[in-house]
């Protein structure tokens, strides 16, 4: 999935490419030690309420939304499928760097929306 940080940005925010777990229901999306209340193709931060755009890594084109501009990190473990989806046979650095994605801990995040809904 694609992941670009959108609340304080103009298309330019930090962008991310990484697998994405996604609740049963859908409605949630984590990623990187984070999670996402999603929608059509965006997502709140359940944590800090910021806004991120969500969605499938285009195999064609910008995968930027619209039009931003900056690296795009693409996480270490995804790196194999994401070539192959470009149909490279490496990274291309100018546009491009690598990272390693943080496991997240849904059941942190179970615990805080229960408590605030218990409240």
């Amino acid at each position: 999935m694609y992941i670009e940080k959108g609340t304080g940005y103009n298309h330019d925010g930090p962008a991310w490419i990484g697998y994405v777990d996604f609740s049963r229901t859908g409605r949630k999306a984590y990623f990187n030690g984070q999670a996402f209340s999603s929608g059509k193709g965006d997502g709140r931060c359940v944590e800090t309420g910021d806004h991120y755009w969500i969605s499938g890594v285009k195999n064609r084109g910008s995968i930027r939304h619209v039009f931003g501009h900056g690296k795009i990190l693409v996480s270490r473990d995804a790196l194999a499928e994401f070539l192959t989806l470009k149909g490279w046979d490496r990274l291309d650095d100018t546009h491009y760097g690598l990272f390693d994605a943080m496991p997240t801990d849904i059941a942190k995040f179970n615990v805080m929306e229960n408590t605030r809904l218990g409240q």
